[in-house]
């Protein structure tokens, strides 16, 4: 007796555009409108050069698309494919040219990740930008679209959608431009396998109206001014609704008999012209589609198939009013008898060149010609084949048996996909055709070498001190480096990332130190790259200990009878200071009306040497780090121009870089980074902003000469400005600002560059960061001003501590009735914070300069206000060695700044934020 087999499968799917509730008329009643979806949706673009407006909506409203889904009951995930086509040409003679150099044929981002976060989808839609493609025709809009159904992340329990936007249609079936065999039936099939619906905005082509039809889909035509908004409302309606196909299928004597009843909330009755289902067999690669017929004494749908025989793949789709559902299942009929012999199989595939190591095959990397692929066979026999000029290759003739490739891998070669060099390859009833191979030549590595080893303070030294041993050294790759520092022999530490060591000696002698370096990706565990040695002695101590030391404290005005001011302030190693500003005085370089002011002091404040730098037009100083060289960096602007100067630990100028364009440039602030390069945060007005003189904020990083490795532009159409920039511990940054001339920025970007998240913090009124800092028990703290939370229309000092993601933690605000902002933040040694700034609310002036002692939670210990009749106010401030602080600023009441213009400022307080009252004159 035949064998019979019954299936009953139910799958919940995507409906297309319209809302419905259950009091809608007509068809509509019948949904299921109230149960929270699932719902995974892959925006796939064309990022062609005519696509940029497009681009730019979807980036304004992908907030509230979000927003609408989530109101709407649906539980969404969101990715992003961009294509643009194969950069090839084609044809006999290359005579047919697909994509233009450059192009790339599809991208997925994220690695294919669909995400919840619309703030991750948002700064994917932010960097993407339109370029390439050439004049408006096809694009690789199949080969898209395949891969985004099959690499990207989809929930297995989660419906697939995707929304396709475009003003071309595909390659046609058979161009040389479908580089990779793609056929718009494969395509559609593939699809629907899966239940994905392809909602297609687009120009009017059948093939587009095919997919968007076929997969369950709606087509919308893209035209002049046609806006995303209502059309992405419309989708979002559609995903708020539901039926189902409930499928009754079994084999009977080779037939398949299939019933299908579309249900909603309950079984939706025929209407004609509004309802309908069809079905598509697979069977064996030969796909073949039926329609569905009413039966109204059964009330459900149904066709027969006849001559089917062994496993088959069922879809059946079902269509109510604008609205359809699929379901898909797997069939097993009699086994066939007497089947024909199979017909010839094939292997084929690709060797590339890849380059970067990446083991994906990249639209940019070119097939290896001539190379040789060796098949082996399940009965010990093997064949061979070689690639084509572009690198490809076949194997033809071949029955359904298990196959292994291998590509040989010649000399000076490495196999990096996969990284055997073999595949194995099971050819059933379809040829494989993306059976690819990838090999690259290694890059030799460069062995790290130690640039030299520093003890501080020197030798010789009495036992008891501590010295601080520091090796400096460098990898030209930027591999990873790992030290270990060895006593007369002796290993004192492990190997690890720290550069440096404390010793502290207990008794006098003659002693040899030495570090080892190595690279910790490629020197193994006990191999050493570079050594370096110092021998140091040591005296015995003295019989009476030396006193204690105790902060002093002191104030200095410097500058001359024109402009001079203080913008930042460091101690330096031997405990002195370096300070950064302006001055229009005349000095040993000076030459312009403005010029750029270094200076260094004493611990008492006394200045040891001072220099200027600049031109003919106004320079400015705004920022100043000790390097690990014990010379200086310096960032500020030349003339309207982003300036950086490097110096020796005299002040004498090493090197200047300067960075910009036609319009206003400046640095606000640089830090030396791990590897002895440099990372500025500033403002450009050259790139992106609409409105002159707002300005950008604008991220540069340089290696260790001030060769400009990579930029960074980032704002909207109001003012944008990075005013702090910090490398931070798993070597990124973390940069504050202006965003719009309206809120503070945050902003946490990875090594390259690339930004990771963004937070903005504001209210009703203005804020801006000046300052921040990574804390060493996690996440950031920001200084700055906001006219947002204090009730009155005037700035108060705001400072903000977030967690590692940007979460604000908890906020403070200081001031009174006037203006009062922060200029500078630094954690103190208790974990508490000290920041420097100016106050209109306090103090005698017309501004004082400020000083704001916190504990860890952000709660005022102590404020002092210093100054006098006229304007004065703080720039920068640091914790010192005796664990008071030192402020660098500008007076307008003191030194010859009292006659109407500044003098730099330099204020040495004690713990308490106290200087002698005779100092304050």
């Amino acid at each position: 007796m035949p064998r019979k087999l019954m299936v009953l499968a139910v799958l919940a799917i995507l409906l297309l555009p319209s809302a419905c509730s259950k009091d809608a008329a007509g068809l509509e009643r019948y949904l299921n409108c109230a149960a929270i979806k699932k719902v995974d949706i892959v925006f796939v673009f064309d990022t062609s050069n005519s696509m940029g407006g497009e681009i730019n909506e979807l980036k304004a409203i992908a907030n509230k698309f979000a927003a609408d889904l989530k109101t709407s009951n649906i539980d969404y995930r969101l990715g992003l494919v961009e294509f643009r086509d194969f950069p090839q040409t084609c044809g006999e003679g290359d005579k047919i040219q697909c994509g233009s150099p450059g192009d790339l044929a599809y991208r997925h981002w994220g690695n294919g990740t669909i995400t919840s976060d619309i703030q991750i989808f948002s700064s994917w839609l932010k960097d993407l930008k339109a370029g390439g493609g050439g004049e408006v025709g096809p694009e690789a809009i199949l080969a898209a679209l395949r891969h985004a159904d099959s690499d990207m992340l989809w929930r297995d329990d989660a419906e697939r959608a995707m929304i396709m936007l475009t003003d071309a249609g595909p390659h046609p079936d058979g161009s040389c431009c479908n580089a990779e065999g793609d056929t718009l039936e494969g395509t559609i099939f593939a699809l629907t396998g899966q239940g994905t619906r392809v909602y297609v905005i687009g120009p009017d082509h059948p093939s587009l109206k095919k997919i968007a039809a076929e997969t369950g889909g709606q087509f919308y035509k893209i035209r002049s001014g046609l806006s995303l908004r209502p059309i992405l409302k419309e989708i979002t309606q559609a995903m708020s609704c539901r039926f189902n196909v409930e499928v009754v299928a079994r084999c009977l004597n080779k037939t398949l008999q299939a019933k299908a009843t579309l249900v909603g909330n309950e079984s939706i009755p025929y209407s004609a012209g509004q309802t309908e289902a069809w079905m598509y067999i697979d069977q064996a690669g030969e796909i073949a589609r039926y329609n569905l017929s009413y039966n109204k004494t059964e009330e459900s749908y149904g066709a027969e198939a006849p001559g089917v025989c062994g496993s088959l793949n069922l879809t059946v789709y079902g269509r109510v009013e604008q609205k359809s559902a699929v379901n898909t299942t797997r069939i097993e009929c009699e086994p066939c008898q007497n089947a024909a012999e199979p017909e010839s199989l094939s292997i084929s595939g690709r060797i590339f060149d890849d380059d970067n190591g990446n083991a994906i095959m990249d639209a940019t990397e070119p097939g290896l010609e001539s190379w040789e692929i060796r098949l082996k066979k399940s009965d010990g026999s093997s064949d061979m084949a070689r690639t084509d000029e572009k690198g490809f290759y076949i194997f033809t003739d071949l029955p359904p048996d298990r196959y292994e490739l291998s590509a040989a891998v010649q000399m000076n070669w490495t196999a990096t996909f996969p990284e055997n060099g073999t595949r194995t390859v099971e050819l059933d009833a379809v040829s494989e055709s993306d059976i690819n191979f990838g090999l690259r030549i290694p890059v030799a590595n460069i062995a790290p070498e130690i640039a030299d080893l520093t003890a501080e303070p020197g030798s010789p030294q009495i036992a008891g001190t501590a010295i601080t041993w520091t090796a400096n050294a460098s990898d030209m790759e930027g591999d990873q480096l790992l030290y270990r520092f060895f006593l007369n022999g002796q290993a004192m530490t492990d190997w690890n990332a720290d550069n440096t060591w404390i010793w502290t000696p207990a008794e006098d002698g003659k002693y040899l130190i030495r570090i080892e370096l190595r690279d910790g990706k490629h020197a193994g565990p006990d191999e050493s790259d570079d050594k370096w040695s110092y021998e140091f002695e040591i005296n015995a101590a003295a019989s009476e200990p030396a006193p204690e030391s105790q902060a002093i404290s002191w104030d200095r005005p410097y500058g001359g009878q024109g402009h001079d001011w203080g913008e930042s302030v460091e101690q330096t190693a031997d405990g002195g200071y370096i300070i950064t500003g302006t001055t229009d005085r005349s000095a040993s370089s000076g030459e312009g009306k403005g010029d750029v002011w270094l200076f260094k002091a004493d611990d008492n404040g006394s200045m040891l040497w001072e220099k200027t730098f600049g031109g003919p037009e106004w320079d400015d100083g705004y920022c100043v780090q000790q390097t690990i060289d014990a010379g200086y960096i310096i960032t500020g602007s030349r003339g309207g121009d982003l300036w950086l100067i490097k110096t020796d630990e005299n002040g004498t100028k090493i090197w200047d870089r300067i960075f910009g364009g036609p319009r206003e440039d400046w640095g606000e602030s640089v830090q030396q980074t791990g590897d002895g390069g440099y990372i500025i945060a500033g403002v450009t007005d050259r790139i992106s902003s609409s409105v002159a003189g707002s300005g950008d904020l604008w991220l540069i990083r340089t290696d260790k000469n001030g060769t400009k490795i990579w930029d960074r532009v980032l704002g909207e159409s109001g003012a944008d400005w990075g005013r702090s920039v910090q490398q931070t511990a798993d070597g990124g940054y973390i940069v504050t600002g202006l965003l719009d001339d309206s809120d503070l920025w945050l902003i946490k970007m990875d090594e390259n560059g690339t930004r990771l998240w963004e937070k903005t913090f504001a209210g009703t009124g203005r804020a801006e960061g000046y300052a921040v800092q990574q804390i060493p028990q996690g996440g950031y703290v920001i200084a700055g001003a906001t006219a947002s939370l204090s009730g009155n229309l005037n700035e108060d000092l705001w400072l903000i501590k977030t967690d590692e993601n940007g979460k604000k933690l908890w906020d403070k605000t200081y001031g009174g009735s006037d203006r009062d902002w922060g200029e500078s933040v630094q954690q103190t040694d208790d974990g508490g914070f000290i920041i420097a700034g100016i106050t209109y609310s306090s103090g005698r002036g017309s501004g004082d300069l400020w000083l704001v002692r916190t504990d860890k939670n952000g709660t005022m210990l102590w404020d002092k206000a210093y100054g006098g009749a006229n304007r004065d106010w703080g720039q920068s401030v640091r914790q010192t060695d005796d664990s008071g602080y030192i402020i660098a600023g500008r007076t307008e009441s003191y030194g010859a700044g009292y006659e109407g213009y500044e003098d730099l400022w330099l204020i040495k307080t004690d713990e308490k934020g106290d200087i002698p009252e005779e100092e304050k004159n």
